[in-house]
């Protein structure tokens, strides 16, 4: 049987019990290492995967790249066929599976006296929903800020243009809570690493150089290609008068 008469037969539990009582070989591979368990765990066929299982399906059968039927059903979101695995077979696949990219090429974080606008790019564990990101932002314009003169002298100021830009790490996690036919939703968290950097226009002085964590918690709305998010994020820059507090908002593929 090749890889096409494999899948589509994977939709039909009348064919699959027919071709079973005709004594079919339920643990048979196509070219690219799919066994009938494994085709019907990709497409989220819980009643085709359990009837196959009764038959002597190995549900622990991976495909030539080496990816397992539980592995196949994260992919796809099949929750059926995760519930059905877990419970029986994957109580010991318990490491990460790096497989979605997202890329969001429309970042921007605002307050009342900022605005920085950059993209980012995060790998996604399927198992456990965690990103990792990298992220740049960038003011598109200077920022007026206030420097003090000394430290001795209260309010006594420099005034200065200030450009700045921002490179971030960081970790988040993902709680899915509803899905709404072909889009899903979801509220994350995220733990930041920020090193910021910037100059003064026309002046030999500049910011200070830093390390600053930033904690965010937030809402995103997405499906198979592309996606949107809202969150709130404090982030002390520790300039005169900016406030911490953030909106961020960002569209990702």
């Amino acid at each position: 049987m090749d890889s096409s008469s494999l899948r589509s037969f994977s939709h039909y539990p009348e064919i699959v019990k027919l071709l079973i009582d005709k004594n079919a070989l339920v643990n048979a591979k196509n070219s690219e290492g799919y066994t009938p368990f494994a085709i019907a765990s990709e497409t989220g066929k819980p009643e085709i995967a359990e009837y196959l299982f009764k038959h002597g399906a190995d549900p622990l059968l991976k495909t030539n790249e080496n990816v397992s039927p539980f592995r196949l059903s994260m992919v796809n979101e099949e929750k059926a066929i995760m519930k059905f695995l877990k419970k029986n077979f994957v109580k010991n696949e318990i490491s990460p599976f790096f497989n979605n990219i997202r890329i969001s090429t429309t970042d921007l974080s605002i307050n009342n006296r900022d605005f920085l606008y950059g993209f980012k790019a995060g790998i996604q564990d399927l198992r456990y929903n965690i990103f990792l990101n990298i992220g740049f932002s960038t003011r598109l314009w200077a920022n007026r800020t206030l420097v003090p003169i000394t430290d001795t002298i209260a309010d006594n100021y420099y005034q200065f243009w200030e450009t700045r830009s921002i490179l971030n790490i960081s970790v988040e996690k993902l709680f899915r809570i509803a899905v709404n036919n072909d889009f899903k939703q979801g509220i994350f968290i995220e733990a930041k690493g920020n090193y910021t950097y910037g100059k003064y226009r026309a002046s030999n002085k500049k910011p200070i150089d830093k390390i600053i964590f930033s904690p965010c918690i937030g809402y995103t709305i997405y499906n198979s290609g592309i996606g949107a998010r809202i969150s709130y994020e404090y982030l002390k820059l520790n300039v005169y008068k900016m406030p911490p507090h953030r909106i961020n908002i960002g569209i990702f593929l």
